[in-house]
């Protein structure tokens, strides 16, 4: 049957998707074909109008809570009950897909463009050719077990990246593994990930979609709504156990009911069965508890290639790995062994998957498996995050040691207490030559005091400073201050607002936040809300998204370093300049990304009343952006 039948086929399965030819986000898109329909929306295959390039769109469209007008395309909800529900997911799915475009993996699709249209969201995302792992065992039928284990490696290597962002999948399955024409296998539909916590689980007040023989218990259940790295595991074994039998797990209900599932064929490896067993347990407390755990159990039962006669023996040439991970000086362990630190240079080692684990002093420790080919060199590369420096246990009170330390770290106060101590030395010295030629000393001290209270203003009206803080004029429509909130000098990073928050907190989630999902106008200036105005006082205030523009676009950017943190020299017009710490943000009780910079606005996002606009930065690059407004920011108060 030609494509174009299947195709057609196919769209008619699901009258409610888009027609092809169909024009999104402006004509810059347009639907070549439906590809497929899931509970939590539609994916179609679209043209880039004018890169002429295959890409895929996702479409927001929760399964039985949406209908579609077919004259406009407009999407509406099914009942009007549902609208807070629909709502909140909407918010979600477009967040999420922010956040998926900022994975950078091989073995994960690309998101490279989110919109909304038509009532609803969407996300759009590189175009894998070739097919899916289900269309790969639906036609070949079950595959080897070196096939099965080798691709189940490029899934665990992706997933293992997720993870280490604290972010989980959650809908692992054949069909969102994707064989490129590399013939690796690309992680995909990321539209019901999360956010989890390492201590407490992720907790979500709507139950996310999943596919029923590859969600465990938790997942599916209509109580439990706690989900941890486990549950990806599950769907890992569940996948596994897919590409060796050709069959679809019994789903998690039916194992609770007693249903066993069908026995592996049985020249299945032990190591491999042991695998799969430990990751389907039904229990999410007896299952592998992260990717490297249960890349440990399958390690056991490779499978060994068939002998070889010794005339034909072959020669096997050894690899190496080149680990370049920063910061340097960081100690390599390869298998748990400690072998070095970075950089590192390892010849001469046998073809196969090692695992490399990296520590440093002071950072987060990274781990994962790399695959080391016959005769080529294997690149590892990373960056570990810097462990924050807790916050203060009273983020919003300054003792007097801390402003004593201030004030001499400042070099505006420095200058500012010299010219004091100028005038009251002059003063001194004015006194005592009075007295001293006039023989008296009443006169000399009152006119010695008369001199100090006149010079005193002098140094004063120098220094540059308001309401106790000092700032630097750049020339621009602001002044800047010179330090974050909660900073004794402008190299350390200071504290972490919430947007619309003027208090520091342990956590920062969207559960906790005091503003996710409200209308509201611009804060600047707003006690309740600006944490600059609440915490310094005075005229300070957060700066406006246009303030924010100006800064990026009026200065002059230069990457450096001072005091040991890295961040940027902000170089006014007038060449003054001020120093931006590269901070990264907090949420779970983490700070993560410290090598990128996250400083708030005070102006929300208009259109997404879970977003505001912030500064957000890195080694080669600055702007303007919208995000959530639950992380915790840096905060760099302007004034007038």
């Amino acid at each position: 049957m030609p494509e174009e039948e299947i195709k057609v086929e196919i769209y008619n399965d699901d009258p409610s998707a888009l027609q092809p030819g169909t024009l999104l986000c402006g004509g810059k898109y347009r639907i070549s074909c439906f590809l497929s329909s899931g509970g939590f929306g539609k994916t179609y295959e679209v043209e880039h109008v004018l890169l002429h390039k295959r890409m895929a769109v996702k479409e927001f469209f929760p399964k039985d809570f949406c209908n579609r007008d077919k004259t406009t395309s407009y999407v509406t909800i099914g009942t009007e009950s549902k609208r807070k529900l629909l709502d909140k997911l909407h918010r979600k799915f477009v967040g999420e897909a922010q956040a998926v475009a900022s994975l950078k993996h091989p073995g994960i699709v690309q998101v490279s463009d989110v919109f909304e249209e038509n009532g609803t969201a969407y996300y759009v995302m590189d175009y894998v050719e070739g097919g899916s792992m289900r269309d790969k065992v639906v036609s070949a039928g079950r595959l080897s077990e070196a096939d099965a284990i080798r691709y189940i490696r490029q899934v665990c290597d992706a997933l293992a990246y997720v993870h280490s962002l604290n972010r989980l999948h959650l809908d692992i399955k054949p069909g969102n593994i994707m064989i490129d024409d590399k013939d690796c296998a690309v992680l995909i539909d990321f539209g019901t990930s999360r956010q989890y916590d390492e201590v407490a689980g992720e907790s979500t007040g709507t139950l996310p979609t999943f596919t029923a023989g590859y969600a465990p218990p938790e997942q599916t259940s209509q109580v439990i709504r706690t989900f941890y790295p486990a549950t990806d595991i599950y769907a890992v074994g569940a996948t596994l156990y897919n590409m060796l039998t050709g069959l679809t797990p019994k789903t998690a209900d039916e194992r609770v009911s007693g249903d066993e599932l069908a026995p592996l064929p049985a020249g299945v490896s032990a190591g491999t069965r042991a695998a799969v067993e430990a990751a389907m347990r039904l229990k999410k407390q007896d299952r592998p508890q992260s990717v490297e755990a249960f890349l440990a159990l399958l390690d056991t039962g490779i499978p060994k290639p068939p002998p070889v006669p010794k005339d034909e023996e072959p020669t096997i040439l050894p690899g190496s790995i080149n680990i370049l991970c920063t910061p340097a000086g960081s100690e390599v362990k390869i298998d748990g062994k400690s072998v070095g630190v970075t950089p590192l240079k390892m010849d001469d080692l046998a073809p196969g998957y090692y695992t490399i684990e990296v520590n440093a002093v002071g950072y987060v420790s990274r781990r994962g498996s790399a695959e080391v080919r016959a005769g080529s060199t294997t690149l590892v590369k990373g960056e570990l995050r810097a462990v924050a420096a807790p916050p203060p246990s009273k983020p919003n009170q300054v003792s007097p040691s801390s402003s004593a330390q201030k004030s001499s770290a400042n070099p505006v106060r420095k200058k500012r207490r010299r010219r004091e101590l100028l005038a009251a030395l002059f003063g001194i010295a004015t006194a005592a030559a009075f007295i001293f030629i006039s023989d008296g000393v009443s006169f000399g001290i009152i006119v010695g005091l008369l001199v100090y209270l006149i010079l005193r203003p002098w140094g004063k009206a120098r220094s540059l400073s308001i309401n106790g803080h000092d700032y630097v004029d750049l020339g621009l429509s602001v002044k800047w201050a010179t330090c974050n909130i909660g900073a004794k000098r402008p190299s350390d990073y200071g504290n972490y607002y919430a947007w619309g928050e003027t208090k520091t907190k342990p956590t920062y989630t969207e559960e906790d936040s005091k503003t996710h999902g409200k209308n509201m106008g611009d804060i600047a200036g707003n006690s309740n809300y600006d944490a600059a105005r609440a915490n310094w006082g005075g005229s300070w205030r957060l700066p406006t998204k246009a303030e924010v523009q100006e800064l990026v676009n009026k200065c002059t950017w230069t990457w450096t370093t001072q005091n040991g943190h890295n961040g940027y020299r902000v170089t006014g017009p007038n060449s003054n300049s001020i120093f931006l710490p590269a901070g990264g943000y907090s949420e779970w009780g983490l700070i993560l990304n410290g090598s990128h910079g996250f400083y708030r606005s005070s102006t929300p996002d208009e259109s997404n009343s879970g977003s505001a606009y912030r500064l957000y930065f890195y080694n080669d690059n600055h702007f303007l952006s919208s995000y959530h407004r639950y992380w915790g920011h840096s905060v760099r108060p302007v004034s007038e």
